[in-house]
């Protein structure tokens, strides 16, 4: 794809082969004939391509290669050559056991832009680069076609000059030698290719039956990405069921792993250790504590990665730690082959959970059958016994032998229905408590014999289930009597029984009941005080109560604050909404978030362009400051947690971010641009004869771009070297940008907000064309509302529905294909 190639060779069909995502597990290669894409192709390209570089690179350049192929088989529809004009398959040299492995780690992965292919170009680049920040100055060689795209989103990211410029799918060029330095420097695959490619790129796996399912993708950047061990299980609870079934696994990704470092030496698998990591016990947030353990194994510790290869929580919750296929640090001295699994928690001084025992004995036993591991007495044992320590304490010590019982199938256990396993949908929360307070004596029942709030029974109905739970216990109380009558059915059916079949609950009291499945959003909690028709008797319950609800008993969400009689609230689904920003806003680098959100949310982290932009906890408002580097559109999104750490809510908006100082709108300057630009002249600086008689009306002559040029000289706003020091920072040529409005307006297009203003002193705006001030800019798109089908049109906004260049006119309907530029301080 040439820059000379016109963008009408890339219409809709073109747009319609690039973004069928199909699977992709035959490739035909010139010379070689069809080939599985899995299994034969990738693997001897990555070894031709790249051998010998570390892992994390293999990684990124199997993906660019998949996307590649796809790209020259599915949008270009030829077969791939097997020679460095596309990618070398045929070097002579056999496929490495490194390739192999880069290659299933990344099964089926490519890159994306808004949801479709883009065309992954690489080059081995300079090898003089910076080992700090792996860039290579200077041209020479391939390095010319390499781009740094680096917090670049959108038109703001720079195409390489292997490819046409104007085609949507060219996001940039890879320096392989550039890209092993960033591994060097312990970098994942996803963000050295977004180093290439721009930060809005996106890793998607494709579909097919060639596709490993037990690979997954980290869309946060902030964990090891392509861990092969990773289990994309949702992070769902355990039960007590230990058959060979993988259990469900919360990833990396899920509870926001660091990067490692580098990769630890890969080992066999032959024998497991039970640790504890000495944590709270009262923990409400396991993932942070999980967080803090790796934060700790890494900064204090000066280890590669968590030392543990998994940790299971006191619900039974397991959390994938370093790779199980690498060594850990966990035993000093005996690391090779062990993998360590430790109990989140102190058992010096507390026993381990059923829900724990169970987990951890699935856990070895699903994993002793991937390895050929006996899971016997002699190949699960304890810290203390490798090593001079107390580890896993003694309570956790004492119950290795039932542990290994669980993983053969062999331990009794009534965890099914007393436990609830944990309960714990990342989805969907589940409350599992429920607060019952006497806020208020009043009404005063009838004959009332019983002192405080009457509560008979607590029960929720499920939502489209129609099945109805009952409370099973009661998890604690105050200033309550007959605590034991709030649970089961409603069974306070008389004037008579009411004494022995209610609580009371005296007034600032309360009674908290528990129920072995949790309801969730959508169900109906039902509170009832007497089972019998009250109006037609003389007795009726006394006293108003708030009913709050909770999924771990600490944290309550208040869902009724003034129930009396009989009561059914519905559980109102959990929520985050921004309130700061706007949707659509626009900003200086520094950004005030706040949000509006549900009783359930504990915390909420924020997120640009899936880059974490930071935790807050101090709800209801979560308030939450940033500044941003990088300046353009941004997508933003706040994700609400509960307090173990499941999301339970997200909101996504818009907003600019635009440069900090001299960021404003220059309203004079724009009132000068709109004035020239509705003034008849010729092209230049007002010479030659004029293209119209009043400024309105006439017709083009096939020099908008000429004469909007003039206007902006006339004015002040920018000169032509203005304009070639634009085309430099983008990486095109200034003739290119100076011969026409769609040069023009890739250019801008592609421009940081810094560079756009340091070069023409514009701003790109998020604003209708019809909306467009006096003096803004108006740059439409090539065949754009049925301007030139190649160099599109542009125009100065009039502020009155009119916009001139070489003739003036009204200004068109919007489109998505226009772009407006407004002059900056």
């Amino acid at each position: 794809m040439y820059d000379d190639q016109p963008l009408e060779d890339y219409g809709p069909e073109y747009e319609t082969r690039r973004g069928e995502l199909t699977e992709f597990c035959q490739v035909p290669v010139e010379g070689y004939g069809t080939l599985s894409v899995e299994d034969e192709y990738l693997a001897q390209v990555v070894t031709c391509e790249h051998e010998g570089a570390p892992m994390e690179t293999l990684k990124a350049q199997a993906i660019a290669a998949r996307g590649y192929a796809k790209y020259v088989v599915d949008v270009e529809q030829r077969a791939v050559s097997p020679t460095v004009r596309d990618q070398a398959y045929n070097c002579g040299r056999p496929a490495t056991d490194r390739a192999r492995q880069a290659v299933r780690e990344t099964s089926g992965m490519v890159l994306t832009h808004n949801g479709k292919l883009i065309m992954p170009f690489y080059v081995a680049g300079s090898t003089n680069v910076d080992s700090n920040s792996c860039r290579a100055s200077g041209s020479s060689g391939t390095q010319r076609y390499v781009t740094y795209n680096e917090g670049r989103i959108g038109s703001g990211v720079r195409p390489s000059s292997l490819g046409w410029s104007g085609s949507p799918a060219n996001r940039g060029a890879m320096s392989q030698n550039g890209a092993a330095c960033l591994a060097n420097n312990g970098w994942n695959a996803e963000r050295i290719l977004r180093f290439f490619y721009g930060d809005d790129i996106r890793v998607t796996q494709l579909p097919g039956s060639c596709v490993d399912s037990g690979t997954s993708i980290d869309p946060s950047n902030s964990g090891s990405t392509f861990d092969p061990d990773e289990d994309d299980g949702g992070g769902a609870s355990q039960t007590c069921d230990t058959t060979t079934t993988a259990p469900d696994i919360i990833t990396r990704s899920q509870w926001g792993a660091r990067a490692p470092r580098y990769n630890r030496p890969r080992h066999s698998p032959n024998r497991f250790t039970i640790h504890h990591t000495v944590t709270s016990n009262n923990d409400t947030n396991p993932m942070r504590t999980v967080k803090q353990v790796q934060n700790y194994h890494m900064d204090s510790n000066g280890w590669a990665d968590i030392g543990y290869h998994y940790l299971v929580d006191q619900q039974g919750r397991i959390y994938q730690g370093n790779p199980v296929d690498r060594r850990g640090a966990h035993v000093g001295g005996h690391n090779t082959g062990n993998i360590g699994i430790s109990f989140l928690g102190n058992y010096q001084s507390l026993q381990p959970t059923e829900e724990q025992l169970a987990s951890a004995g699935q856990l070895i036993r699903h994993l002793s059958d991937r390895y050929g591991i006996s899971p016997s007495a002699s190949n699960v044992k304890g810290h203390r016994d490798q090593g001079s320590t107390a580890c896993p304490g003694n309570h956790l010590y004492a119950q290795i032998e039932r542990i290994i019982r669980h993983a053969n199938g062999e331990a009794e256990t009534e965890c099914d229905e007393k436990s609830g396993g944990g309960g714990g949908n990342t989805g969907s929360p589940e409350f599992r408590y429920v607060r019952v307070k006497a806020v208020s004596p009043d009404p005063l029942g009838a004959n009332d014999t019983v002192e405080g709030f009457e509560l008979d029974s607590v029960f929720y109905e499920r939502a489209g289930a129609g099945t109805t739970h009952m409370a099973a216990g009661v998890g604690g109380s105050s200033g309550a009597t007959n605590t034991g009558a709030a649970v089961g059915q409603p069974d306070n059916t008389s004037c008579d029984n009411r004494s022995s079949t209610v609580a009371g609950i005296q007034d600032g009291g309360h009674i908290i009941v528990q129920f072995s499945e949790g309801l969730r959003p959508g169900d109906t909690l039902h509170v009832v005080q007497a089972n019998y028709n009250v109006g037609l008797n003389d007795c009726a319950p006394s006293g108003t109560a708030e009913i709050a609800i909770s999924t771990d008993g600490s944290n309550w969400q208040v869902v009724s604050s003034g129930v009396s009689g009989n009561a059914a609230v519905q559980v109102s689904p959990s929520f985050v909404r921004f309130v700061k920003p706007q949707p659509n806003s626009t900003h200086e680098p520094l950004v005030q978030f706040e949000v509006e959100s549900s009783q359930d949310i504990a915390e909420v982290e924020y997120f640009a362009d899936d880059y974490s932009l930071g935790v807050a906890t101090q709800g209801p408002n979560f308030p939450h400051e940033y500044e941003f580097q990088n300046m353009g559109v941004r997508q933003l999104e706040v994700r609400g947690y509960d307090s173990r750490g499941n999301v339970l809510a997200t909101d996504q908006i818009t907003i600019e971010v635009q440069g900090g100082s001299g960021g404003g709108t220059n309203s004079a300057m724009a009132d000068e641009l709109g004035t020239e630009g509705g003034t008849c002249s010729g092209v230049g600086n007002g010479a030659g004869g004029p293209r119209c008689s009043d400024g309105r009306g006439g017709y083009s002559t096939g020099q908008c771009w000429a004469f909007v040029k003039a206007a902006m000289i006339r004015a002040g706003l920018a000169t032509r070297a203005d304009i070639n020091a634009l085309a430099a920072r983008v990486g095109m040529s200034g003739y290119s940008v100076q011969v026409s409005a769609a040069g023009f307006k890739r250019a801008a297009d592609r421009a940081s907000a810094a560079d756009l203003a340091d070069t023409m002193s514009l701003r790109k705006v998020d604003m209708s064309v019809q909306d467009a001030p006096k003096g803004a800019v108006i740059a439409w798109a090539p065949g754009c509302r049925g301007f030139h089908s190649r160099y599109g049109h542009i125009e100065i906004a009039q502020g009155d529905g009119y916009g001139c260049s070489d003739y003036c006119g009204q200004l068109k309907a919007d489109a998505s294909c226009a772009s407006v530029y407004v002059p900056t301080n």
